[in-house]
């Protein structure tokens, strides 16, 4: 084995052709999808249920949500996902992880 030496700045010109080449070589169009988040009284008139229920589904663990500060929001993708879920496996699956 060879023992080579570089200076930092000739390392990193190497590094960035090296890591610039792999990109060009590896690019994947990435596609950003920009999501309404829904908050608590628009999920209540989602599912028909009151702001009570809602808080009620969120103490157990029924949804996931995000907080910022007081406020709280959710991805209705991921809410349906959990219905999905839950109709699938039955209601005694486990919880999603509450996410603040």
């Amino acid at each position: 084995m060879e023992t080579i030496v570089l200076t930092v700045k000739e390392f990193e010109k190497i590094l960035k052709e090296k890591l610039d080449e792999a990109l060009a070589q590896k690019r994947i169009p990435f596609e950003v999808k920009e999501e309404k988040l829904l908050a608590r009284k628009d999920l209540a008139r989602f599912f028909g249920v009151s702001l009570v229920t809602i808080n009620d589904w969120m103490n157990k663990g029924l949804l996931p949500y995000y907080k910022l500060n007081t406020r709280v929001y959710f991805k209705k993708s991921e809410i349906l996902e959990r219905l999905d879920t839950l109709k699938k496996y039955g209601r005694n699956n486990d919880r999603i992880d509450q996410r603040n």
